[in-house]
């Protein structure tokens, strides 16, 4: 079997959406997104946020365009690949970080219906 690592998010934008560039001028966006998730105990709609909240990255003009026109409180479905990156400290600690590399990202209004 080979493996898989595709990985479909719907939430809202908990941060201003930020950019920056490499130094051949590509952008990267970053974005916070809260992903929640709606159970029915006893008959009872709840919202539960999954796990804290996802980091996404856009490259090039994905990002662009998500920097331009999302903001805070927006819905958006993203469509990308986990990535995870690993270094050292001054201090010789491994650190982790794992986040969303977005390849496409739709704006919509609600995730599911009558959330």
């Amino acid at each position: 079997m080979t493996d898989y690592n595709h990985v479909v998010l719907c939430g809202r934008i908990t941060r201003e959406v930020t950019v920056r560039y490499t130094p051949r001028g590509t952008s990267i966006a970053r974005i916070r997104l809260s992903v929640t998730r709606r159970f029915t105990p006893r008959g009872e709609t709840k919202y539960k946020v999954e796990q804290g909240f996802f980091t996404v990255e856009f490259w090039g003009r994905s990002g662009e365009t998500a920097f331009q026109f999302l903001n805070v409180g927006n819905t958006i479905i993203v469509d990308g690949h986990l990535k995870q990156e690993v270094w050292r400290n001054k201090e010789g600690e491994t650190n982790h970080r794992t986040y969303v590399v977005g390849h496409t990202w739709q704006q919509i209004d609600r995730c599911l219906k009558g959330q």
